[in-house]
């Protein structure tokens, strides 16, 4: 933390809109994480002084996080706005997501759901932290385009709203008494998943191959194999990752049956059984991420920060672990200084209902967009295909809810699923599959 803090305050000595904007993202980093343990205190003991820190985070980090995207906006001039990279997509959708929070938690004072948006906000901002470097570049010509603007700071603030709405959704879930080993099933289900998706089924032979960088012009990029495709790039096997990965997948599909068996069955020895089941492997993904970020500091030329998806999926799903694991132990205490079930019905409902022209919008001006960098306005490009079934996802949500008047578990059960489509979108696909928007393979 010191040498973060040294980072920081050099970054404000160097001057400059670009010295001040890395310095305002390192301070809002910081913010955010004393935002995070105002929150999370505040979830499991209903003290004012606890809130307040964590708004206070909030507020202050939003405003730090703002500072930092204008002035690297003024440092790149204009014509380049400040969400065309990784590093800056990150960033920017950090952004959007917890300036949308902001905005609902002072309309509608539900402060116990910072305790869930705030720390997705930390993650991502620590992985935009560990992605390429930091330098402002000239856009490729595909990027030179007015679209530019409208398509991704729609996507951004759309997949923002229906974060929130993802968060409100598990609270009304939590809220209704739906058995906890439901949630252990959706988070084991979702970690088997993200570890088959970062390796590429490498897991099978318990080995996880990460991608190797090196420093040219000035710039970290991967390291191309020579003579070959050049989407192909020399890899590093970290040794005993995969087989660490292999060992949590298979506990994560264990506790995904067991979970399930005793959801149907009930009984609060199988609802025991099933949380234990989930905590093992949870704690060994966790160990799995320190193993990685340790082992890759000993390889020259070899950055954690070029495999930012893998680290960020990773990642997401122990942090879901943890948060199911606390909901668990939260108990009925918890339950009742939620808000009522109505009320956080009511705002997955809004969120959605804000977002989803958004997201129309978003996909109508990639189409303009791509007809005029690429001459067609729709490629089945795979972050086309994920973006078009997350819409799919949401209109039913509201047909259902609109049309057929459903309500409850029902629609937050689809919030949840979409959820996980937005995900697959921003992160699953440029893990998994190529395209022309994967930033991944840049």
């Amino acid at each position: 933390m010191g040498e973060y803090i040294q980072l920081m305050l050099s970054a404000f000595a160097q001057g400059g809109p670009h010295g001040f904007s890395i310095g305002f993202f390192d301070l809002s980093f910081l913010l955010f994480i004393a935002s995070t343990i105002g929150y999370t205190g505040y979830l499991f003991k209903r003290a004012d002084g606890l809130w307040l820190l964590g708004f206070a985070g909030l507020a202050a980090g939003v405003a730090a996080l703002t500072s930092a995207l204008v002035l690297r906006w003024v440092a790149a001039g204009i014509g380049r706005p400040p969400w065309t990279n990784l590093y800056e997509s990150l960033v920017f959708f950090s952004w959007g997501l917890v300036t949308c929070y902001t905005i609902v938690e002072l309309r509608y004072k539900v402060k116990i759901a910072g305790a869930f948006i705030v720390p997705l906000v930390m993650v991502a901002l620590g992985l935009a932290s560990l992605t390429g470097d930091k330098e402002i570049t000239p856009l490729v010509p595909a990027l030179q385009n007015i679209w530019l603007y409208v398509h991704v700071f729609g996507a951004s603030i759309a997949y923002a709203m229906f974060i929130v709405a993802f968060g409100f959704a598990v609270l009304y879930l939590f809220r209704d008494r739906v058995p906890m080993p439901y949630f252990h099933f959706a988070v084991s289900a979702f970690n088997a998943a993200a570890i088959l998706a970062v390796t590429k089924g490498s897991v099978f032979t318990a080995s996880y191959p990460l991608t190797k960088a090196e420093v040219f012009d000035g710039h970290i990029v991967k390291a191309a194999i020579p003579m070959t495709d050049p989407t192909e790039f020399y890899t590093v096997e970290l040794p005993g990752l995969g087989l660490f990965l292999l060992v949590a997948m298979a506990f994560f599909v264990l506790a995904a049956v067991l979970s399930k068996r005793a959801a149907t069955s009930g009984g609060e020895k199988a609802e025991r059984l099933s949380f234990f089941a989930l905590l093992f492997p949870t704690v060994l993904l966790g160990l799995a991420l320190v193993n990685m970020a340790i082992q890759s500091g000993r390889y020259p030329g070899f950055f954690l920060k070029i495999n930012g998806y893998s680290f960020a999926l990773l990642f997401l799903g122990c942090f879901f672990g943890a948060m199911a694991l606390s909901l668990h132990k939260a108990g009925d205490g918890l339950r009742q200084r939620l808000p009522q079930k109505d009320v956080l019905d009511d705002l997955v409902y809004k969120s959605i209902i804000f977002a989803f022209p958004i997201l129309t919008f978003m996909l109508l001006s990639g189409a303009i967009w791509a007809n005029q960098a690429w001459g067609r306005y729709w490629g089945w490009d795979p972050k086309e295909t994920g973006a078009l079934v997350t819409w799919m996802v949401y209109l039913a949500f509201l047909h259902t809810r609109i049309s057929h008047g459903w309500s409850g578990r029902r629609t937050a059960v689809i919030a949840v699923v979409g959820f996980v489509s937005v995900i697959f979108t921003y992160l699953g696909v440029n893990l998994v599959l190529a395209g022309l928007h994967s930033y991944a393979s840049a």
